[in-house]
């Protein structure tokens, strides 16, 4: 059995480099969206606070008993203005993202597994990954308040794997079904058949620590060169790892 297991996981590693076709062009391209409209997002957002703090004419703190009460009314009036600018802008931000993470990983997905883009598919993507989010962020705020600041560091780096693992089998059940009923369905394999995910997940880490160890051959570059191909280097190799983790689950499956 532990034969069949190795060798098996090895015969769908080797798989995953042959699948790694001209879907993985889409799978870039639409990762490469998303992470745009996260950069530009923040960057109209903080354009827009700084803008609206310059208009602040704010005194110094000893200037501050000398001014007249309608001044200080006026002042107190903009800071608090600019507080509910910067919360909204925060709300808006978040929700911006949230709709892009839905629309291009279900875009991601949709194209791995060779199936259509319908506006119902979006619908349901949505309020999946708002019952999703729903389900880890109220048990981590919970735990987050009640562990020891010193604890809540390696908390969430043990609890973050644990939400991409599932996060990723649940989104490859529900394009297949469509169903709210994934979420059971990703808890149960997630769970119970874990023990098949550690090798190719050992092999997942390897090359990432393989391709890590490349940045030496371009580093010297000249500008931002690195860093672009650095981020250009993690969008294929991030590509390659959904198009791997779904042959294990359609293994795992027989989806």
């Amino acid at each position: 059995m532990k034969k069949n297991y190795f060798k098996n996981s090895w015969n769908l590693f080797v798989k995953s480099f042959k699948e790694f076709d001209t879907r993985a062009v889409f799978i870039v391209l639409y990762d490469l969206i998303f992470l745009s409209i996260i950069y530009f997002s923040f960057l109209i957002f903080s354009k827009f606070i700084q803008n609206k703090s310059l208009k602040i004419n704010m005194p110094l703190m000893e200037e501050m008993t000398q001014l007249p009460q309608t001044e200080i009314s006026q002042i107190s009036s903009q800071l608090s203005n600019l507080l509910w600018y910067i919360f909204m802008g925060i709300v808006l931000v978040a929700l911006i993202i949230f709709i892009a993470a839905c629309v291009f990983k279900g875009l991601i997905w949709l194209k791995i597994t060779n199936k259509k883009f319908t506006i119902d598919f979006i619908k349901k993507f949505v309020l999946l990954n708002i019952i999703w989010t729903l389900i880890w962020i109220i048990p981590i705020i919970i735990i987050a308040l009640v562990l020891k600041k010193d604890l809540l560091a390696p908390f969430l780096i043990i609890i973050a794997p644990l939400i991409m693992h599932f996060t990723n089998i649940l989104h490859i059940f529900f394009i297949h079904t469509k169903k709210l009923s994934s979420i059971k369905r990703a808890f149960k394999i997630g769970i119970k058949k874990i023990y098949l995910f550690i090798l190719p997940y050992i092999l997942m880490l390897v090359i990432f620590l393989i391709i890590s160890q490349s940045y030496w051959l371009y580093n010297f570059m000249p500008g931002n060169t690195p860093f672009i191909i650095a981020i250009f280097i993690l969008l294929v190799y991030f590509a390659w790892f959904r198009i791997y983790l779904y042959t294990i689950v359609k293994d795992i499956e027989k989806i």
